[in-house]
């Protein structure tokens, strides 16, 4: 397939053994991307050829969980992404506000957790701006990125996030954190992990919190290094959240 220009939507399967040169692989996980990221914070001192991987957290901000995540990622000088849901943002946006202050990334999620795959494209569309309006006012900054609730997508919501220009970020290593106590959490993601990961947690979980000391520290000893989703987009892509490509 013919690498894809920037500002295109394409959907590319992220690698269950991932390198900086071969982000793809069968049996894994979609991530979709389209556009180019704007006023995306990029660390210069990123090598290239690290290891990288990207934690993101899903359906917050939660009054007592993400404090907690924020605390842990402050000690172990980690940085995540947060996908937030807007209604959540709306109840506590102080808390999405010290997401931000604490040099994280912010990402859409949605009002309500809605199936987008099963509502108008209209009332979708609302959904994602009401979202990103709620993020804008708690934290001043806007999310660039979108997670569809569920990862569920089709042809139409994938042309609505193109037409919206919201790259749409799935994972490739699921930590079960809903279903799962921390040790279990803990042993899911160093089972799936690999170079390049998107890690798919929850800040509304306890055993999110109490899985992510070990977690993290596990990691380090890897060596295994820690970035925002743009971050490891710009660095295995070379673009700011630019185009993903088959070939």
């Amino acid at each position: 397939m013919q690498k894809k220009l920037l500002m295109m939507f394409i959907i590319v399967i992220v690698m269950a053994t991932v390198s900086a040169c071969n982000f793809l692989s069968e049996n894994a996980t979609e991530v979709m991307k389209e556009g180019e990221g704007e006023d995306l914070e990029i660390r210069d001192e990123l090598d290239p050829n690290g290891k990288y991987v990207a934690l993101t957290f899903d359906d917050g901000p939660h009054p007592t969980v993400t404090p907690s995540v924020l605390e842990t990622l402050k000690d172990h000088e980690v940085p995540a992404t947060f996908y937030m849901v807007g209604s959540q943002v709306s109840q506590h946006p102080d808390l999405a506000k010290a997401v931000t202050e604490d040099g994280h990334e912010v990402g859409n999620h949605t009002v309500n957790h809605p199936n987008m795959t099963k509502m108008s494209l209209a009332d979708a569309r609302q959904e994602i701006e009401q979202t990103n309006t709620s993020i804008k006012e708690a934290t001043g900054k806007e999310p660039k990125t979108i997670r569809p609730p569920y990862g569920a997508h089709n042809e139409d919501v994938l042309n609505l996030f193109q037409d919206m220009e919201m790259p749409a970020i799935l994972w490739s290593v699921d930590s079960f954190d809903w279903k799962s106590n921390a040790e279990t959490v803990k042993k899911e993601v160093m089972k799936q992990i690999h170079d390049g990961s998107i890690v798919l947690m929850h800040d509304i979980h306890e055993s999110t919190a109490n899985a992510l000391p070990r977690l993290l520290t596990k990691l380090k000893e890897e060596d295994y290094e820690f970035v925002t989703v743009s971050e490891l987009l710009s660095l295995k892509t070379g673009a700011d959240v630019g185009p993903y490509y088959m070939q």
